[in-house]
């Protein structure tokens, strides 16, 4: 835990800044103040996000849970796409889950047409995922490569190159797996 006059000393920046960069960590709940100590410590976010990347080692999800099985879910026929989702509603797990199954169904095509799926905040706030299929070679879709990381670290043009990279390698794997 420390104090506002700690962090100035660590920090060297000023009390003010301090002051705005807590106010906006504490609504994060990044970190939290402790008003009978009059210091600030560690919130509960930062343990989340340390364990969401763990949460699913080892599970099975459902093909629309996360960007992976979404790219897959692009390129099935629409009859599976519309069995599956009635087997398998859609799962809220964010406030940025898709949860219209029409909007989501149009989407799958948009992917399909795009090539790669950007999830942003919508399987875990706070986390991106690129994800990219891989095609044999009757140019059927039998597998998918993503990429996540934070989603302040994954935004504007270095998500448009972190694509772009992983289309690229999608694409080279599908080429040794015999797509022409």
């Amino acid at each position: 835990m420390l104090s506002i006059d700690e962090i100035m000393a660590k920090t060297k920046l000023a009390k003010a800044t301090i002051y705005r960069l807590l106010w906006t960590l504490e609504r994060n709940d990044l970190v939290g103040y402790d008003q009978s100590l009059n210091k600030y410590r560690l919130g509960n976010k930062p343990l989340e996000y340390g364990l969401m990347p763990t949460n699913f080692v080892g599970r099975r999800r459902t093909l629309h849970n996360g960007a992976l099985g979404i790219v897959l879910l692009s390129y099935m026929d629409e009859e599976f796409v519309y069995d599956f989702l009635k087997r398998y509603p859609l799962e809220q797990h964010t406030s940025k889950t898709v949860m219209d199954e029409i909007i989501f169904i149009n989407r799958l095509k948009e992917i399909r047409e795009l090539g790669y799926f950007v999830d942003v905040d919508e399987t875990f706030m706070g986390y991106t995922a690129l994800a990219a299929p891989i095609f044999n070679e009757k140019n059927e879709a039998i597998a998918a490569l993503a990429i996540s990381g934070a989603s302040f670290k994954m935004e504007g043009s270095r998500r448009e190159e972190l694509t772009s990279l992983l289309k690229d390698v999608a694409f080279k794997i599908s080429k040794h797996m015999g797509l022409r």
